[in-house]
């Protein structure tokens, strides 16, 4: 597989943000990667709301070339769809965009969870 994840100590969580959630850093980062990525989530926590119901269609253009880090910033703090290039796709609520890096809240269909993604590693993003 070309992801990894690392979580962080349940009691951590708990102690940070309460009951409702885990927190999981870095969904696809290597471990030799040092890349940019905040350990700490937004000290506002999860979202309280759910993501759309409703998921996007993917585009049918071929993406060839890498996110550019300034697009995808104007997704902070709103709800985005992203695919990654292995197929696995989901609902992520943006906290962090860095040059080769972004983090916030992903939905795992019943939860939030904190994550980190390598820009490189992402297809297609759509902002709602």
């Amino acid at each position: 597989m070309d992801f990894e994840f690392y979580e962080v100590p349940f009691a951590y969580a708990i102690g940070q943000f309460g009951m409702g959630y885990e927190m999981q850093e870095d969904l696809n980062m290597r471990s030799d990667d040092n890349r940019q990525f905040p350990f700490n989530p937004s000290p506002a926590g999860p979202p309280k709301n759910m993501p759309p119901l409703a998921t996007p269609s993917k585009p049918k253009t071929q993406n060839f070339g890498a996110v550019d880090p300034r697009a995808i910033r104007r997704c902070l703090f709103r709800f985005t769809y992203i695919w990654l290039r292995n197929g696995r796709a989901f609902w992520i609520y943006l906290t962090f965009v860095g040059r080769h890096s972004i983090a916030g809240w992903r939905w795992n269909g019943g939860r939030w969870v904190y994550v980190g993604v390598d820009i490189d590693r992402i297809e297609y993003f759509v902002c709602n």
